[in-house]
């Protein structure tokens, strides 16, 4: 009797552990196919002050993203941090937000967040987005500025990113 509760226990266990091992493995054969968003990709946000980035999206629905701090003369960007999901076989939505400050002050100036839909194309996606500003207290101080996001996936084998100018 003992025997079979240890082995039951097992079966769980390792029922628990496959299950997202096999979706985590599903959603890596889709991006070897072109067909999912995940994965690293280097990204051009025409109409923002600053375009390039590099954004990873996480299998889990999270994504994060870089912006050179130097890339404004007086504000400083977090690293962006956001949440995504796909809206048909191609499409993705998502948001992220950026914690800003003042380079000379050393002070918190707004957050950014930004909304973003876009088609995967292979080893592309294009797509809209809309960035505002919002005060400490959570008011719209700016925007919403329109955006393209324009990527390409970055992996182990592909050419260097070829920035859209």
């Amino acid at each position: 009797m003992k025997t079979r509760k240890v082995w039951a226990g097992f079966i769980v266990l390792f029922m628990l552990a496959a299950i997202p091992l096999g979706l985590l493995a599903a959603n890596q054969a889709q991006a070897a196919n072109g067909k999912s968003i995940v994965g690293a990709w280097y990204v051009d946000t025409v109409g923002a002050p600053f375009e390039p980035r590099g954004i990873v999206f996480h299998a889990d629905g999270t994504l994060v993203l870089t912006t050179p701090d130097a890339a404004e003369a007086a504000n400083s960007s977090s690293a962006g941090m956001g949440s995504w999901v796909v809206t048909r076989n191609d499409n993705a939505r998502g948001r992220f937000f950026e914690v800003n400050a003042d380079k000379t002050a050393n002070q918190f100036t707004s957050i950014l967040v930004v909304t973003f839909e876009f088609t995967v194309s292979g080893d592309t996606f294009t797509g809209p987005a809309s960035a505002s500003y919002y005060d400490g207290d959570r008011h719209l101080v700016a925007g919403p500025f329109p955006a393209t996001l324009r990527g390409q996936r970055f992996t182990v084998d592909s050419p260097i990113p070829d920035p859209i100018t």
